[in-house]
């Protein structure tokens, strides 16, 4: 059976001095008490204060403050804007000077740890160069995210909504392309990227592929 002692008085002296009523005389020590035992008196005691004031959920209360909206429809005081660019010539997407068809990396961010964000608005143009139609298919945008530990090789990601497959050009650096039906939202440490492929059978001549991403993270 046990037995549930009394909790020790806050206004109790030092170790070295207190004078314990019967039965809760403590073991002895061949050397005496010591600072320790005072430094584990004043922690115990401490803890009995927390106790009295409702525990560690009153005196720290889990969590943050709720955000007075969703952070991924306006961003937060907190909240840090992105705006990667990237610039790729068309000898990137080819293979022994023909266009492969492959998708090729272009743009690539990593989300920060213990952040969440949001992707706004896109770019995704080729300028400089001739021959592209929209719509043709000759030049194919991709954009994914997911999760991807530091070091590991990428295979594919999930495409974000709406963009595993953008056959037209959208927006320019001076003016993004909202992105339709409101943004896509990413999560901590995830790795955004943007692929492009040009048809083997595409006629596009010269030019740079230029795209970029815009939005911001915020806090977890």
């Amino acid at each position: 059976m046990s037995t549930i002692l009394p909790s020790i008085p806050q206004n109790m002296p030092p170790y070295a001095s207190r004078v314990y009523p019967a039965g809760l005389m403590p073991r002895c020590r061949p050397y005496g008490p010591n600072p320790y035992d005072d430094c584990l008196d004043s922690e115990y005691k401490a803890w009995n204060r927390m106790l009295d004031a409702g525990g560690l959920a009153a005196c720290c209360p889990q969590g943050r403050r709720k955000y007075t909206s969703p952070p991924w429809i306006s961003m937060p005081s907190e909240g840090r804007r992105f705006r990667p660019i990237a610039v790729a010539p068309l000898t990137q997407f080819q293979t022994a000077g023909v266009f492969n068809g492959v998708d090729t990396v272009v743009l690539q961010m990593r989300v920060p740890l213990g952040y969440d964000g949001v992707i706004s608005d896109v770019v995704f143009n080729y300028l400089g160069g001739a021959g592209f139609v929209e719509g043709s298919g000759d030049i194919t945008w991709r954009l994914a995210a997911d999760y991807l530990p530091t070091g590991a090789v990428l295979t594919g990601g999930r495409y974000l909504r709406d963009m595993g497959r953008v056959i037209t050009s959208l927006g320019s650096l001076t003016q993004p392309s909202p992105v339709p039906r409101g943004g896509l939202r990413v999560y901590s440490w995830d790795l955004v990227t943007i692929y492009c492929s040009i048809a083997a059978t595409a006629v596009v001549a010269g030019g740079n592929i230029i795209v970029s991403i815009g939005g911001w993270t915020w806090p977890r």
